[in-house]
């Protein structure tokens, strides 16, 4: 039983802290769902968040097709096996960087007004909810199923609403409708920023670390959601920065301060492409839980491809007409990687760690039954750079003190505090000595229960618990100060932050433990997986009991043991074997060789510059990617291991308007070329 009140969830009885990520099964390849939703799970997600797409399911008027990557029910099946649950976000406007926000072209051509109440539209929304239902009949959470949570419309304000005042009583009708089908869920959702109307349902919000759907061509100032602010809504989604300030109406907050958007990612948009990393990630995330945040949703955490229809593309694009024109930032007709966590070729990302840092703090250690405290000098203006900011979540005398020094391509202070005093419900907690360099963040724990003791404070951030007794935390170096009263009989494992970026908890030989390797980690039914371009050094604590095969110990590390396996190199490697240039752009013919061991998996890397890329196997596009100054990564499997591909490669213009982190070599005002191509084979073992 899932119910909530207005600060926290509650399932099976207990506090629940619910985490969530975007994967997009109609944007995925079904082959590796499973794989995929494991990944997620090892991260710290316990929910998978999906958009049902109409355009993808009835692109032509009463035809609905749920087959392959639309088969919407196996994916509930994936789910479902995995111990998960979902948010289904059914729309039926998504938006989602999809084509007409999600709905099919013909829906224009009846005599309708779209996204209101008018009969003849709700006719087809209620046949097509219909057709989902028969996908998910058996799934839902009241059946045993995994959907406990569905999001109805998205961003129901100024977007494409046609024709009368934006109010509650069509997300109402919606509901009302999606009831008497048979979807029934303890939570119904809709997203709350952009003044959007929410009806009877819960609001939901977002944060983005960046605005690639921006107008601006340079750097942006610094942005909100890198502040801790009683306001759940981050401001400037979907506008201009800083031109249009969309606050929050707060009267709707009578339910848990609830996301759905912090931003996993970010888009890559024909003007504006960041390079996003993961601290910035971490950051804003904790700025989140510091602002009372109760659940954490991301979007978009496994990136995927845009499905080619029978009759157009999918992606969004801004087109004049009779049709509600897409947001108008030009995309990719196929690549939705969204510089995710886990890549659209379900390649786990160094970045994932920020995000699995956040998550298993906020799932292990109760902060969501905590208030939040804002301090009168922590600043609300972001542009502030020199103010300390700051917050503390807090429950009687328990709690945690959460500081952010982070701000995107902004340098801020290094923190020294001596004797920083944090005044509690009936106590005052003084920490001896802080330190912050720029770039950091944390949440330290104040009189947080240890086993049958308690510890006062510490310098370190909470990581998880293993077996009920033992305790791990992180800190950029791996050093902490901290205080505890009472008799400990447990351990403190205190980890560098690299080293927690690296490491994972799973219940491994009947134990709790952590790994840290570097590579892919994630657990199914038939063991544990690691995916690795390198001989696997793992470091796991407590150590095995039991021998692994393939698994052998060499040594420790304090109370980590160290372990590797029997690795073999098999190199693959890449060349281009013909240029061929055609005038509005240049094909680059690119030879892959494999060795001769089997397989698995393996990616192509390709380093350009120009302004598009266009990837093509057997004269079909089945990719392309903008450049932004990294370099493009290609899943050999997912095109099962072609020789040969072609990179088609437009040329970028010394004079294009376009936002560049960096730029690309010109020569006679033009960029267009290939710097480097090589393939990595990846070696996945199973213990």
């Amino acid at each position: 039983m899932i119910t909530y009140n207005d600060l926290y969830y509650v399932k099976d009885g207990k506090p629940w802290f619910p985490i969530s990520g975007e994967y997009q099964y109609s944007r995925a390849d079904v082959r590796y769902w499973k794989e995929g939703i494991a990944k997620m799970k090892a991260q710290g997600i316990d929910v998978v968040a999906s958009y049902a797409f109409w355009l993808h399911h009835e692109e032509i008027k009463g035809h609905f097709d749920f087959r392959g990557n639309r088969n919407l029910r196996k994916f509930l099946r994936e789910i479902k096996e995995a111990g998960m649950l979902m948010c289904l976000r059914i729309g039926p406007w998504v938006h989602a960087e999809a084509r007409n926000g999600g709905f099919p072209d013909w829906i224009y051509e009846e005599n309708c007004k779209t996204r209101s109440n008018d009969p003849v539209y709700m006719s087809y929304v209620e046949r097509y909810f219909k057709e989902l239902y028969k996908q998910c009949d058996g799934y839902m959470y009241s059946q045993g199923g995994p959907i406990y949570a569905i999001q109805v419309e998205n961003e129901y304000s100024q977007w494409g609403v046609q024709g009368e005042d934006i109010s509650d009583n069509h997300i109402n009708a919606l509901i009302k409708m999606l009831k008497e089908i048979g979807f029934d869920v303890p939570v119904y959702c809709a997203t709350g920023w952009g003044k959007a109307a929410i009806g009877d349902a819960i609001a939901v919000w977002g944060a983005y670390v960046e605005q690639p759907w921006d107008r601006t061509i340079g750097e942006l100032p610094p942005l909100q959601p890198f502040l801790f602010s009683p306001n759940p809504n981050d401001e400037n989604i979907g506008s201009e920065a800083g031109k249009i300030a969309m606050d929050a109406d707060i009267g709707k907050m009578r339910f848990p301060y609830s996301t759905v958007e912090i931003s996993g990612g970010g888009q890559v948009t024909d003007h504006r492409r960041p390079i996003l990393g993961g601290t910035e990630h971490g950051a804003v995330t904790m700025c989140r839980l510091g602002s009372e945040a109760s659940t954490i949703g991301y979007y978009v955490f496994h990136g995927g491809m845009n499905p080619i229809g029978a009759l157009t593309t999918m992606q969004e694009y801004y087109r004049e007409g009779p049709l509600v024109p897409g947001f108008c930032s030009d995309l990719l007709e196929i690549n939705y990687d969204f510089q995710a966590p886990i890549s659209q070729y379900s390649k786990v990302r160094e970045k994932a760690g920020e995000f699995k840092l956040c998550n298993y703090f906020a799932r292990e250690f109760g902060v969501e039954q905590m208030r939040v405290k804002f301090f009168e000098d922590s600043p609300s203006d972001p542009t502030d750079l020199v103010s300390l900011r700051y917050s503390m979540r807090s429950k009687g005398n328990q709690g945690f003190l959460f500081i952010n020094n982070y701000v995107r391509h902004y340098d801020l202070p290094c923190r020294d505090y001596k004797d920083f005093k944090v005044a509690l419900e009936s106590e005052t907690i003084t920490i001896p000595s802080i330190h912050l360099e720029n770039k950091e963040y944390c949440a330290y724990p104040l009189n947080m229960p240890i086993g049958n003791a308690v510890l006062k404070y510490a310098t370190a951030t909470p990581f998880c618990t293993l077996n009920g007794k033992d305790y791990v935390f992180w800190s950029k170096d791996g050093k902490a100060d901290y205080q505890i009263e009472g008799a400990f009989d447990g351990k403190i494992i205190l980890l560098k932050k690299e080293e927690a970026l690296k490491a994972y908890k799973f219940n491994y030989q009947g134990k709790e433990r952590i790994f840290i390797a570097d590579g892919e980690l994630y657990q199914t039914e038939d063991g544990l997986h690691l995916n690795t371009f390198e001989k696997p050094m793992m470091k796991i604590y407590p150590a095995l009991e039991e021998e692994v095969a393939g698994l052998e110990k060499i040594g420790e590390e304090g109370d980590l043991g160290i372990y590797t396996a029997p690795f073999q190199a098999e190199e693959w490697a890449a060349e281009v074997v013909g240029v061929k240039d055609c005038g509005k752009y240049v094909d680059y013919e690119i030879a892959v060789k494999y060795s001769v061991g089997k397989k698995e998996n393996g990616f192509l890397y390709i380093d350009f510059d120009g302004d598009t890329l266009e990837l093509l196997i057997d004269g079909e596009k089945v990719n392309d990617h903008y450049y932004l100054g990294v370099d493009f990564e290609v899943g050999l499997r997912y095109y099962d291991f072609p020789k040969m591909v072609c990179a088609r490669i437009y040329p970028l213009d010394e004079n294009k308007t376009v936002y560049l982190q960096k730029i690309p070599v010109f020569k006679d005002g033009k960029a267009v070329g290939i710097n480097k191509v090589y393939a990595k084979k990846e070696t996945r073992y199973l213990f």
